[in-house]
């Protein structure tokens, strides 16, 4: 299936975001992509494909994380997705990137949904259209959440 080949990174990245282990990440990806696949007869074509992909991989892991009651555990290193994801960077780029979506997780899901975005390079029109709220209040979202991040990484030295 194409729309699995083709977007494969892209959900791959918001599951991670959302997981707090390696076989919660599997199940993630695999729900999103399901419920992908249930609604892509559905999908109108008002926004791209890739937007539409998005607001569906995030809607199922926020749908999974209000579904599981969820203990505060430590995310599982798992390497070897992060090296999938990031397959052209170097090891300690990837300490970074790891380092990055474990905090990324902590963060509530809105958040971590607005900032996963931007991340992505969505312009802030796009995300208000995935999260449905205003572009000003998108921005305002992002900008909490980078403070957060900011501070908890600055607690980790």
């Amino acid at each position: 299936m194409d729309i699995v080949h083709n977007q494969d990174k892209l959900v791959a990245s918001i599951c991670l975001s959302f997981a707090k282990t390696k076989e919660e990440f599997e199940d993630l990806r695999q729900e999103a992509f399901l419920n992908i696949w249930r609604g892509i007869d559905n999908f109108r074509e008002d926004s791209s494909l890739s937007t539409w992909v998005y607001r569906v991989a995030l809607n199922s892991c926020i749908s999974y994380q209000r579904k599981e009651s969820r203990k505060d555990t430590q995310t599982e290193v798992y390497a070897e997705f992060y090296h999938e994801l990031f397959d052209d960077s170097s090891a300690e780029d990837i300490e970074r990137y790891e380092l990055m979506y474990n905090l990324i997780n902590r963060l509530p899901s809105l958040d971590k949904a607005v900032l996963m975005m931007w991340l992505d390079d969505k312009p802030y029109e796009e995300i208000a259209a995935v999260v449905g709220m205003s572009r000003n209040a998108v921005a305002s979202r992002l900008k909490r959440a980078k403070d957060r991040l900011v501070a908890m990484a600055g607690n980790i030295k």
